[in-house]
This record gives C-alpha cells, structure tokens and sequence, in this order.
C-alpha cells in the first residue's frame, strides 16, 4: 500500500522543511502515520508526490538551466527519498535523473496519451519499477450530470491501465469544489453520497479496482518506436494552443510559448526562450497519436466542446524516449526518431552508433547533431560534420534554397516503405526558408531529393544491422513548410516498426499489447494479451464502437462497448474474447488436437474466437460438448459457457487442421 502525504489522508510527525505541506488540522484526520505503520507493518510505504519546476535565474543557456533544475530536484529527493516524480509536463526524465522513485501524475492536466508515454520513456531508461497516475477530479474535470463526465473519469483510468500504468489513485474531490471547501479542511466524504452523481462516480472506481485485482496484464505494453527528447530539450508538452494550422502564427510557433513553460530570468531579454521549430517538432507525434491536441484549458467548467484529452493509438504504443537511457534501454525500441532540440555529444554520437549496429532504425537532422548549448547560436555541427562512420556523408555548411521535395527512391529496410514519385511544395511563411546542407556523400544514397537540382533531402546508410537516416536541411524537422513531408517519414516509419497486432478502420481505438514473456518475443508466439478502448468520450449516442483487428496479417471484426476495457488474449492461430470483461482468460496452450484455455469467472458468458487458420470441430466447457456458430468467411467463432470459478475451454480442430 503506498500512501501519498501530499493529500494529507493522515498526520504527519513534522513538516517539510521547505514548507511545501500545508499544517494539517487534528480534525481532518485521526488517523497518524504511526498508527498505520504499527497496522500495516512491512506492507506499507510512505511517499508523496512533489511537483517542482525549475528555478528563475539570470541563465545563459540550456546547460545552466538544466543543472540548476537538477540540483534543486536532487536537494529534495534528498530530503524526500520516498516522493515520486510529479510533473505534468513531459520533465520525467529530469526527475528521474536526480533520484525520484518512479513518475506520477495527475491527469488531465495535459494530453494522457503523451503524458503516460513520457513516464514510461523515463521509467523504463532509468529502471523504475514502473509509474503511477492520479485521477484528478478537484478542478481537470467538471463536475455535472452529463454522463460524459462519467466516461471521461473512466477512460482516464482505462487509458492510464492499457499505457502500463503500475499505481492508480483516485480524486473523489467534487464534493470539495462543489460546496466551496478546499483540501484538506473538510470532513472527509461527509456528504458524499447524497447526490447520484458522485455515486457513479465512485462505481467507476469500484468496477476498474475489481479489474485489476482480478486480471493478470503481462509484460509491456510493446513500444517499437521511441521519441527521443534530446539532450538539453526544454519542451513541456503543452504547446500548439493557436487555431492555426499546426500551432504556427504568422511564421513563428506559438507565440507567446516559452521554453521551460514560463519565461526565465534573463540579462540579455528573453527572445531566446521562445518556442520555435525545433518544439514544433513534436506535432508530428499526432501521426501515431491520432487527434492530438497538446494543449486545453484546465476547466473549472464543463467542456463545451472535444477537447482532446485522449488519443488513438493506430500503430500502437509510442515511447518518449530521454536522449540520457543507456544503449541497452534504447536496444528494446526498433525505431528511434528525434523530432525537436538536441545538443549533440560525443557520447551520445557514440551510443547512436552502436545503436544502429545492433539493428536499430534512426531518424535525426542536420541541426540535432549541433553541439550547441545556446538557442541563438549558429550550427556546430559536432566531428566538424564529418558523419561519415554514422550516417556515411560529410556536410560542409549551408547550402541552396529548396522549394520543392520528392521522393525518388524506397528504403533499403524490408519493412520501411517511402511514397517514391511523391512531391511536396514547401507552402508556408515567406520569413521560413527552407535550405539545404552542403554536403559529399560517402556510403550514404538519397532517397528523396530537391526537385529540380536532385540535391539530397533525405540520406539513408546502411550500418551493421540497421539504417540511419538524415535530413540534410539547414532546418529542423519542425519547419513549417516541412509538415506533410515529415509526417509521411513518421507514418513510413511507424508503419515498419509496427507489430503483428494491428487495428484498422476506427482512429478513436487506443490499444496496448502485452505478452506472458520477456525479450525480444513475436506477438502471437507465446500468450499475448490486447487491451482495447474506444476513447470518444464527447459522442453522445454512441454505444458501441467497431474495428477491425489484424493478427499476423489475417483481420477480425471486433465490437468495443462505450468507455470500456475490451480484452482479446493470442496465443498461435487462435484469439479468444469474452462479452464479459471480468472474466479472465488465464492461459491459451496447444493440445494435439487443437486448444486448451483456461478461464476464470461465473455466471453464463459469451465467447468469440478468432481462428488464423483451421475450422472448429468440437468445443467443451469442462468436458461438456457445448453448441457453437462458425462464420467461416471471418474466421470467427462463437459459444456460449457457464462458468463457475476456474473453467478450462477444449478447442478441438477438425483433424485436418489439427496441431501435429
């Protein structure tokens, strides 16, 4: 049990010496941390989650933000060596550099899509066991009897669970708000009850614990592909609020927008913490994070329109990689692409390198192997430019302006494939100009070139096992003129790193997959677990959803209920899906005459099977022969069963398609 200070739930014997807490009055609680210490004993721990920021000061440039932030993270992890790392922006990394535990956040401060994936990123880089997230309900989400409401606080659960969430906390907090009373001076749930409401709201607590006490989720969820934050990226995560097309005004990125989310303490001025390309980088993440909008207003209201807390996860699971994770934490990632700031080192190059050799994909430009700490500074591109044992070329400066882009030639990778014949016109702000690099190239081929002079825009080198990839611009990613043709190098990627677990025709399905493994295992190849949600929580008639799922190629139609868990377990040529989602499929194993899978539950439960390949001869609930439908034409197959506690399910194939 891990109990947070920060919600003062109980006394505390003193008080932080930075002042953080609030005094607790004797009346909120009595209850004191030593009386459950002396309950719980060895099974308890004590923590709290600190949300800390970095320090104002006169900085001169990225590296002095960044150790003053890390110093001042380091004093009270210190002092605090059982607090989490609570930030809502995507600073997780930095937290776990300077000792936190593991992350934690409150969701719906910002999009929990890239949220959950920034934890995780920093999670797995520095060997946490895991992060946790808190439902937080005081001011994100409105408190009213539309049941939108409802189903946003029970997605953010869902979506928190299916992302790897580990600890789950919830804000049962309207009351508070409602009737004025702040934290923590209150009687506890005094009233809470009394309106339907917040009985709903507490059944949806109720129905996610019961889960997941009950379901056994695996190892994962898989991540082929990593966003790398660069060393020394400042980004927060809440940028693109304008209306405009891709967050960009008038030729500048978010005006207004600062890095470190406020303006720093500056003797120069502060023109150089202002957001520009290289943070508009990361609205190519809406590529494999359908609908993304990064920034909302925090609402003490309703939302009156779709904001888009939630987002589809159409290529599966994405990490927000720290640029710091040691080369065998970025090994487990197919794909690493950098999309904003990078301050190139020469240890960093290194690990890249052998990252490649191993069998890794990377995607990086010109401008992030600069080794500049300083934003107004001109490239330094690092070795002098000299990339040739890494991306197999030399760049000797800038180059010619380029108006136009095509692809000319397809990747040498068997799995990525580029639009080849496809042109872009570089369309946007006469003030954004796109250039190339001056380059010779060594081992490196062009595969998509300016149109017209055929001078290299995007190089491919073949290295070890796998390929790096460089955009030979002056410019970074980001540009604004460079979006559709950034996002079909994304798409192109995310698509050859993708899984054999896929989903097709419903960008509002956000899934993870996890198998009974560890290592490098093909889904399929040992029992594999598929978490599913439809997160379109603003349709208000909708009841279900529908999608296709795709296992190794072959495709199922799924049905999905409304802010739900949908659970489908793999394991071989089968699939198996309960209409229940409490019962729980605890293993898939092949017998010789087909399968054998063992189930838990109760009551009278209707099952789909999805075959990849083979007809169903026979199906038995316990021993008993129980009547099933075959539509062949999708490969489905449904029964019903009684359940009683732990059930085995017998698949016998016809003999023909039997498992020899």
């Amino acid at each position: 049990m891990y109990i947070s200070y920060s919600w003062h739930a109980v006394e505390r014997p003193k008080l932080e010496p930075d002042g953080w807490f609030a005094p607790v009055p004797k009346e909120a609680s009595k209850v004191t941390e030593n009386d459950l210490k002396r309950w719980a004993g060895e099974y308890l721990f004590f923590g709290g989650t600190a949300r800390l920021e970095p320090p104002m000061g006169p900085w001169k440039d990225l590296q002095q933000v960044k150790d003053a932030y890390i110093a001042k993270l380091k004093a009270f992890y210190e002092e605090n060596p059982t607090f989490t790392c609570h930030i809502n922006q995507v600073w997780h990394r930095y937290g776990m550099e300077a000792g936190a535990l593991f992350p934690w956040v409150q969701l719906n401060y910002s999009n929990s899509e890239v949220i959950t994936a920034s934890m995780r990123g920093a999670s797995r880089a520095y060997g946490a066991p895991g992060f946790g997230v808190t439902g937080c309900d005081d001011c994100a989400v409105a408190y009213t009897e539309d049941p939108r409401y409802i189903r946003m606080s029970a997605l953010h659960n869902w979506v928190a669970y299916i992302s790897g969430g580990m600890m789950f906390m919830p804000e049962l907090s309207q009351r508070w708000v409602r009737n004025g009373r702040l934290l923590p001076f209150h009687r506890y749930f005094a009233d809470y009850f009394e309106y339907e409401v917040d009985r709903r709201r507490m059944e949806v607590e109720k129905d996610f614990y019961d889960y997941i006490r009950t379901h056994y989720r695996g190892n994962g969820p898989l991540t082929g592909l990593g966003f790398v934050q660069g060393n020394l990226d400042p980004w927060h995560g809440w940028n693109d609020s304008w209306d405009g097309k891709d967050g960009f005004h008038e030729g500048y990125y978010c005006p207004g927008e600062h890095l470190w989310y406020r303006p720093l303490e500056d003797v120069e001025g502060a023109a150089k913490w202002r957001y520009g390309p290289p943070e508009a980088g990361w609205r190519y993440l809406d590529v494999v994070f359908s609908h993304l909008r990064f920034i909302m207003a925090y609402p003490l209201i309703h939302p009156t329109g779709r904001q888009f807390y939630f987002c589809g996860t159409p290529y599966g699971k994405a990490d927000i990689v720290p640029a710091e994770a040691p080369l065998e934490s970025l090994k487990r990632y197919k794909a690493l692409v950098f999309l904003g700031w990078n301050t190139a080192t020469e240890e960093q190059y290194e690990k890249l390198k052998d990252y490649v050799k191993s069998g890794g994909t990377l995607f990086m430009a010109l401008p992030q192997l600069s080794s500049s700490v300083r934003r107004e500074a001109d490239y330094e591109p690092i070795r002098g430019g000299d990339l040739r044992d890494l991306f197999g070329l030399i760049v000797f400066g800038k180059g010619e302006r380029v108006g136009r882009i095509r692809f000319v030639e397809d990747s040498g990778a068997d799995t990525i494939m580029f639009p080849v014949g496809k042109t872009y016109d570089l369309v946007g702000h006469e003030r954004n100009q796109v250039h190339l690099a001056s380059l010779r190239s060594f081992s490196a081929r062009p595969l998509a070139v300016a149109d017209g002079s055929g001078a290299p825009v995007l190089m491919e080198n073949r290295l070890g096992k796998g390929y790096a990839y460089f955009l030979s611009l002056w410019n970074y990613p980001g540009e604004e003129k460079l979006s559709d043709f950034m996002r079909d190098i994304v798409r192109s990627i995310a698509r050859g790193v993708q899984g054999s677990v896929r989903i097709r025709g419903n960008d509002n399905i956000n899934f993870g997959v996890y198998l009974d493994a560890e290592g490098p295992v093909r889904e399929g190849e040992v029992v594999t677990r598929i978490f599913l949600v439809d997160v379109d929580w603003w349709s208000v008639d909708k009841m279900r959803s529908y999608c296709e799922l795709l296992l190794n190629g072959r495709a199922f139609p799924l049905t999905l209920p409304r802010a739900d868990i949908k659970k489908v377990v793999f394991f071989k040529d089968i699939a198996v899906t309960s209409e229940d989602k409490m019962v729980h499929v605890e293993t898939i194993a092949r017998t010789r005459s087909g399968y054998r899978i063992v189930v838990q539950g109760g009551g009278t439960c209707g099952f789909d099977m999805f075959l990849l390949t083979g007809h169903v001869g026979r199906v038995r609930v316990d021993g008993r022969t129980v009547k099933f439908r075959e539509d062949r034409a999708n490969g489905v197959v449904s029964f019903e069963a009684k359940l009683s506690g732990r059930s085995t399910i017998t698949v016998d194939l016809m003999k023909s398609d039997a498992v020899a």
